[in-house]
C-alpha cells in the first residue's frame, strides 16, 4: 500500500503487508492508526518529513519484520514496545532527532539483523545483547556497550 494524504483505515489497508508512505503523510495525527495493519510486515516511512514521536503501538504489530524511519524529524525516546515485535530483521532509526537510552527489550530480538541509530541525541550504552547484531552503525553513535 503506497499512502498519500495521511489515512490508513479500510479494508484494503488493513491486510496490508508492506506500506510505503508518501512524503509528509506520516502525522502525529494518525500514528496510532498503525496499530490498526495487523498483517504488515515492512513498514518503509522514511524520508518523508515527519515529527513526533514514534508510536508505540508499532509494538503490537508481532509480522513486522522490516521498519524503516530514517531521515525524518522523530523525536522523543524509542518505545521499549519494539522489543516485542520478534519477528523484527531490519530496524532504521537513523537521522531523527531522538533522545534518551537505547531499550534494553531490543536486545531481546534474535532475529535482529540490522540496527541503525546514528544520527540522533541518543545517550547511555547499547545494550550488550546486540553485538551480534551484523549491520549496523553503533560506531557512528559515539556511544559504549553496556557491560553485562
Amino acid at each position: 500500500v503506497d499512502v498519500r494524504g495521511g489515512r490508513y483505515g479500510g479494508r484494503r489497508a488493513n491486510r496490508a503487508r508492506r506500506l510505503r508512505d508518501g512524503a509528509g503523510a506520516f502525522t502525529r495525527r494518525n500514528q496510532p492508526e498503525l496499530g490498526n495493519l495487523a498483517e504488515l510486515r515492512d513498514l518503509y516511512l522514511g524520508d518523508n518529513q515527519s515529527s513526533g514521536g514514534i508510536p508505540p503501538e508499532l509494538g503490537g504489530l508481532e509480522n513486522l519484520e522490516t521498519i524503516d524511519l530514517e531521515n525524518n524529524r522523530l523525536s522523543g525516546e524509542i518505545p521499549p514496545e519494539i522489543g516485542d515485535l520478534a519477528n523484527l530483521r531490519d530496524l532504521n532509526l537513523s537521522h531523527n532527532q531522538l533522545s534518551g537510552g537505547i531499550p534494553p527489550e531490543i536486545g531481546v530480538l534474535v532475529n535482529l539483523k540490522s540496527l541503525y541509530i546514528s544520527d540522533n541525541q541518543l545517550t547511555g550504552c547499547i545494550p550488550d545483547a546486540l553485538r551480534g547484531v551484523s549491520r549496523n552503525d553503533f560506531g557512528e553513535t559515539g556511544l559504549p556497550f553496556c557491560q553485562p
